[in-house]
């Protein structure tokens, strides 16, 4: 079963369409889901502990450390906003911005743009990780952004897939728990 998870992901990576025949149960779909989730995990973590030995050795400076701007909320507004906002608010409205058009029927009546959803897809999971530069600050980091962005294009990938697979629930929530385990990793290390 994961490896049939695994080697459709990779082959909808390979090329990427709009497949509306994929209506399956709740049960298939959740499964899918758990399964991509758990394919992330090694891909993200791997990248998130490179990020922290640049930190750890220097490359990258205390005051490019984005966790400095989430304490900043969570000593404003306190953890349960700020568990709202990084888990429901802000991946329901990144979605929205990023994900929502991709299975548009208005939009994919045009040839062209049929022709094109691979580049299109690839174009959203690429704008979604950019947005995230904002997350640092520091302009003497350009040289790492492509590391520091690759887990949010690494998840718009997921994201994504399961937007134009199941819908933009699954996506969605594939998103919210993303973010929700990232938030227990750093809570439990430590880092909030």
């Amino acid at each position: 079963m994961l490896v049939t998870t695994i080697l459709e992901f990779f082959s909808f990576l390979k090329n990427p369409s709009v497949d509306k025949s994929s209506k399956k149960d709740c049960f298939f779909k959740l499964r899918h889901f758990v399964q991509l989730f758990l394919l992330e995990l090694p891909f993200v973590g791997f990248l998130l502990l490179l990020m922290f030995l640049l930190n750890e050795y220097g490359f990258i400076r205390e005051s490019a450390d984005p966790l400095r701007e989430l304490r900043g909320i969570i000593n404003l507004h306190g953890y349960t906003f700020f568990l709202l906002l990084v888990v429901i608010i802000l991946p329901f409205c990144e979605e929205l911005v990023f994900r929502s058009y991709l299975t548009w029927p208005r939009f994919f009546k045009q040839k062209f743009l049929i022709d094109h959803f691979g580049w299109i897809f690839y174009a959203s999971a690429v704008l979604f990780a950019l947005v995230h530069i904002s997350n640092y600050p520091d302009e003497e980091i350009n040289q790492f952004i492509p590391i520091l962005i690759s887990p949010q294009f690494i998840t718009g990938l997921f994201a994504g897939y399961l937007r134009v697979k199941f819908g933009l629930l699954w996506g969605f929530l594939f998103h919210a728990l993303h973010n929700l385990f990232l938030l227990i990793v750093l809570i439990a290390f430590g880092g909030l």
